[in-house]
């Protein structure tokens, strides 16, 4: 047991590192096995994006991406941080505790140059922007970059979802 009159070490960078990304993150459940699909007194308790910002990229969405962001993330205990679901081709990304949605994208479907086993092309999906709530009480980041990586890593760590541009 630690003596709380004692001073504290400094957090180093890593320290810092893994308190955000519980705090962005938390502990995802075990991976689903039907879509989740809110509700409707959880959507009653879910909020909208109050203040939008349109943040452009271009993110190239493979068969098997697209299944995994149809089946979301339910929040299911206390270090659960998300409620992540579809609805419309539109993947809503809503904080557990508060229901504050604070990043929401539209999937346009588009047949790819690749051809499947049997020789018919397949399908991918292209994300041309997503947006991010801005209101400060909401959410504080501002930096676009932070912002894009945050989203990343929830969708890479509670979806189990990579995303690759379509630049490459």
């Amino acid at each position: 047991m630690t003596d709380d009159n004692q001073p504290q070490k400094p957090l180093t960078d890593k320290d810092k590192a893994v308190l955000r990304s519980w705090s962005n993150i938390g502990s995802p459940g075990q991976a689903p096995t039907t879509p989740f699909v809110p509700s409707n007194a959880q959507k009653q308790k879910f909020q909208p994006i109050k203040i939008a910002r349109t943040v452009n990229m271009q993110w190239v969405i493979d068969q098997e991406t697209y299944k995994r962001l149809q089946l979301g993330h339910s929040a299911r205990e206390m270090e659960d941080k998300w409620n992540i679901y579809m609805e419309d081709d539109t993947v809503h990304f809503h904080r557990s505790w508060t229901g504050m949605e604070l990043f929401r994208f539209h999937v346009e479907p588009v047949l790819s140059n690749t051809l499947s086993l049997d020789h018919k092309p397949t399908r991918q999906y292209i994300v041309s922007s997503f947006e991010v709530e801005q209101d400060p009480e909401r959410y504080t980041d501002t930096d676009e970059q932070a912002i894009r990586d945050t989203l990343s890593e929830v969708m890479k760590a509670v979806l189990g979802v990579g995303l690759a541009t379509a630049n490459g």
